[in-house]
């Protein structure tokens, strides 16, 4: 359901009762609130609407407000067979069908929506009054046909790709965007795409400065009106000259902009460094676009390393691994908008926006980049980010007998201490995890009058026994970062109540877990499984239950473990050859969630830190253990659902899988764990590394969890190595920056610069030296606009490592060795005949080192398939081939 209103108004909210209890949590939108709820059970539900009553006016009035209302409900016998694309309707709030804005009210309707099935969706605008109407779409999987038509006269007014600009008149108009698939097949079921579309009224325009009749009389405005430009040195100082190891936010810059005007600001580096331009535009009403590339020698200009995303009214430019070199900032607005008389067009183009850039450039640094993704963060959404309290004793922490909880805090940058005071013995426990999963470390101490008595482990982690008194607990991160903190505390009488019932039996052995799991199933479970464990796996530390696992398919794995905080603390974890993926704490539950590839693994479930404090007492050590496989391809899903009825097929394993089936296709596979063991994964992709040498060719995924990120690990033995890694999205350069990649030295907790990269229409290719007897994190991420926006990303990668020393012999010409013009000629007559076809087999080019540039000409006579193919060495080349209109 969505709800429009206007805020002043009336600012209309709704809520929905089933069996006494409310159901929707709404959510914030441009104009209102809208939610998407379900799956529903079958019942009677009311859908409540209601407004705040306003209050201290001295005389009585009442307004009056236009709403909207889109109610939908949506069956699942309508998506026979189709379980996943169902699923996904309860993600994505429709479109609205109509927009029909009150006079005086600006429209701005910003946020993703799923795909529609047929392809097409139609939008509905009623407006009284002259308005300006833009709209942006973008898409990874989808391309656009946007056209408006004026339903009084039934006149297309505009058409183009992937956005529209114009000014209309009163009446009544239909936006229809048309989406077909990128690569020619059907669109995938929960396909994307983002919508930026404004509605504003022609009188609410600032006038530019330099227009007849303004009365602007500011310093920058001054500035502006004597430039030829109109934007003169505005800009000069935008970025620093020099760059600092740590991100320095400069001083704003402020301009006004008009339509048609653009400006370059040059910047250069000398060191890898990570990139934000923030500009907010007032009114947003300019096809305003802003652009980084890289410069060559050959002054070839390449595709955009990064484009600017539109959030709103708020353009974001955003690049956390700039290699060095000469780079363009570009402001620039690929269209006008259409009007339909000469002093139409020229009224607009003496209106304006008022521009507020902001930029920071800092030398790359794990701290640096933290910093740029604060807004990035994936926290729980019920977990407000607060300091930690100077108490412990506050009402909700340890005001009772018994307490666990996980709180979210954000600590300043030296000692964070909390007092804590017990009224009698008792056992504490801490669990501290990262918000931001690349900065983990962080140190938790316990003193009493100066005197530590505890300290964590590597993974944050405390347990104590505590008698009666005050107490000084300090949290020290390494970074200054948010972190997830689970404290439990429980007195000794509380427990020795709660392990008073006797007569449970303890078992002194662990039962086979995976008696009866079929691992050759696409989809397996094992338990929920609980034990009650006795005799020495009380007191074990460390590794209790090992358990092989195997995976057929690409699979999301969920692991999970309960246990009884604070007394006893159970963790589950994968294992992978450089150590233990651990699950994260979240109250009495530790779990995991990540993909993988086909191959075998093993769970390992521990004791880390026992607790002695009621040794006494003849108990068992309670715990449960979880493990679920889901594969990533629903069509597995559905093979494996053959003969189940509807309801069975919604069990719990199978929705959720559906639920995150908008991230998967047929084709993809997740990345793997490890590049250099055979255990970690990548043996499905042609891994691991042997002699040196590796190739990976595979379309492989990203998902929601860890916020998008994947951490690969890489040894490189003996002999330095030359990585090359390329990423292709399919012809949409917006989204290839969105895909983060980072090389990160173990030993010295350092990240590795690439020694060359290049950006292209639909990807990038970089290059980095690896040290020989040395290990190294790969790290994707896929960074997103929104909290409700998806991480899931799916890309082509190409990775090939070898030794530098076979680099010699691939670079080495033989005698024949021939130039680039032998192979690439100046001119190609297709005139003559209806079918033409020039080929040269594989040759060696002797070039320079800089590279070279060929053209060649081709002449057609009637319109024709052109087909042009070049195969090269990936490794050792880089090649790039446009297809131009000739001068």
């Amino acid at each position: 359901m969505v709800l429009h209103s206007d805020y002043v108004s009336s600012d209309l909210r709704f809520q929905v009762k089933y069996e006494g209890r409310h159901v929707a949590d709404n959510q914030v939108t441009a104009h209102g609130y809208a939610d998407m709820i379900g799956p529903l059970d079958a019942g009677t539900y009311q859908l409540l609407m209601y407004y705040i009553a306003g209050a201290g006016s001295p005389t009585a009035f009442q307004l009056c407000s236009n709403s909207l209302v889109d109610l939908r409900l949506i069956s699942k016998a309508t998506y026979a067979n189709k379980t996943e694309e169902w699923m996904c309707t309860s993600s994505r709030v429709p479109l609205p069908d109509t927009l029909s804005p009150q006079r005086d009210e600006q429209v701005l309707v910003d946020s993703e929506y799923l795909v529609p099935p047929q392809g097409r969706q139609g939008i509905t605008l009623k407006v009284e009054d002259v308005r300006l109407l833009r709209v942006k779409a973008t898409s990874t999987d989808a391309s656009f046909s946007i056209k408006v038509k004026n339903t009084d006269t039934n006149a297309i007014l505009s058409r183009n790709q992937d956005g529209i600009e114009l000014a209309i008149d009163p009446g009544t108009y239909i936006v229809t965007l048309s989406m077909r698939s990128n690569n020619g097949k059907p669109l995938a079921a929960c396909s994307t795409f983002s919508l930026n579309l404004m509605l504003i009224q022609r009188k609410l325009l600032p006038v530019c400065p330099w227009a007849p009749g303004s009365s602007d009389q500011s310093a920058v405005a001054e500035a502006q009106r004597q430039a030829s430009d109109h934007i003169g040195n505005v800009l000069t100082d935008l970025v620093a000259q020099k760059i600092s190891k740590e991100v320095q936010e400069h001083k704003p810059v402020t301009l006004w902009m008009s339509q048609g005007m653009s400006k370059t600001v040059e910047l250069s580096l000398d060191t890898s460094a990570a990139v934000r331009i923030d500009v907010s535009v007032q009114p947003p009403f300019l096809p305003l676009e802003v652009e980084l590339r890289k410069k060559r020698a050959m002054e070839k200009l390449e595709a955009p390393v990064a484009t600017a995303q539109w959030t709103e009214h708020r353009l974001l430019l955003m690049y956390s691994d700039l290699p060095p070199g000469e780079y363009q900032v570009k402001f620039f607005q690929p269209r006008d908008y259409m009007a339909f008389s000469d002093q139409a067009k020229q009224d607009l183009s003496d209106l304006c926006a008022h521009l507020t850039i902001s930029a920071e450039v800092g030398a790359s640094s794990k701290e640096a980049v933290n910093s740029m993704r604060s807004e990035l963060l994936d926290l729980p959404d019920l977990l407000a980010v607060q300091p930690l309290p100077s108490s412990m004793n506050l009402v909700g922490w340890l005001s009772g007998t018994s307490t666990v909880g996980t709180q979210v805090y954000r600590f300043k940058e030296d000692v964070n201490k909390a007092t804590l005071k017990l009224e009698e013995k008792a056992v504490l426990r801490i669990v501290s995890e990262p918000a931001d999963l690349s900065n983990a470390d962080i140190h938790v101490n316990l003193e009493q009058n100066g005197k530590q008595l505890a300290t964590s482990d590597q993974l944050g982690q405390l347990v104590a026994e505590l008698d009666k008194g005050s107490y000084d607990l300090s949290l020290a991160p390494k970074a200054q970062a948010p972190f997830l903190v689970t404290l439990g505390m429980a007195y000794e009488s509380r427990l020795r109540a709660d392990l008073a019932d006797v007569g449970r039996q303890c078992t002194d052995s662990i039962p086979d877990l995976t008696t009866g799991v079929n691992f050759k199933a696409p989809a397996w479970s094992i338990g929920p499984v609980f034990l009650r464990l006795g005799g020495s796996y009380l007191a074990m530390q460390g590794r209790l239950i090992k358990v092989p696992i195997s995976l057929t398919v690409s699979s999301v794995v969920y692991l999970e473990a309960g246990s009884s905080l604070p007394l006893d603390l159970v963790r589950i974890a994968l294992q992978v050859p450089e150590g233990l993926w651990v699950g994260e704490q979240r109250g009495l539950r530790n779990s995991l969630e990540i993909e993988l590839p086909a191959g075998k693994y093993s769970v390992e479930v521990s004791q880390p830190k026992p607790s002695h404090l009621v040794d006494d007492i003849q108990r068992c050590l309670d715990f449960s253990v979880h493990v679920r496989a889901t594969p990533v391809n629903p069509a597995a899903l559905e093979q494996s659902n053959k003969g189940k009825t509807g309801e069975e097929e919604l069990g719990t394993q199978d929705e959720a899988a559906v639920q995150t089936a908008s991230c998967f296709s047929m084709g993809t596979v997740a990345l793997p764990l490890d590049l250099s063991d055979p255990q970690g994964g990548s043996v499905s992709l042609g891994g691991p590394v042997k002699d040196g040498r590796l190739l990976i060719r595979s379309n492989v995924f990203l998902t929601d969890m860890h916020d998008g990120r994947k951490k690969v690990f890489l040894v490189t033995k003996e002999q330095p190595l030359q990585l090359k890694l390329g990423v292709l999205l399919g012809g949409y350069s917006r989204f290839a920056q969105q895909v983060s990649f980072t090389v990160t030295d173990v030993a010295g907790n350092a990240p590795v610069t690439q020694t060359e990269s290049w950006t292209l229409e639909d990807g990038w290719e970089r290059i980095y030296k690896l040290k020989p007897q040395s290990q190294y994190w790969l790290t994707w991420h896929h960074a997103h606009r929104e909290r409700t926006e998806s991480a899931c990303l799916h890309f082509g990668l190409m990775l090939q490592i070898h030794p530098t020393t076979d680099l010699s012999r691939m670079m080495s010409c033989t005698s024949s060795g021939s130039r680039p013009e032998d192979m690439f000629p100046e001119s190609l007559d297709l005139t003559s005949s209806s079918v033409f076809r020039y080929s040269k087999p594989m040759r060696f080019l002797s070039q320079v080192q800089r590279g070279f540039l060929t053209n060649t000409r081709i002449e057609l006579s009637v319109a024709s398939w052109v087909g042009v193919e070049v195969g090269y060495n990936f490794m050792i080349s880089h090649a790039e081939m446009d297809f131009v209109r000739a001068q």
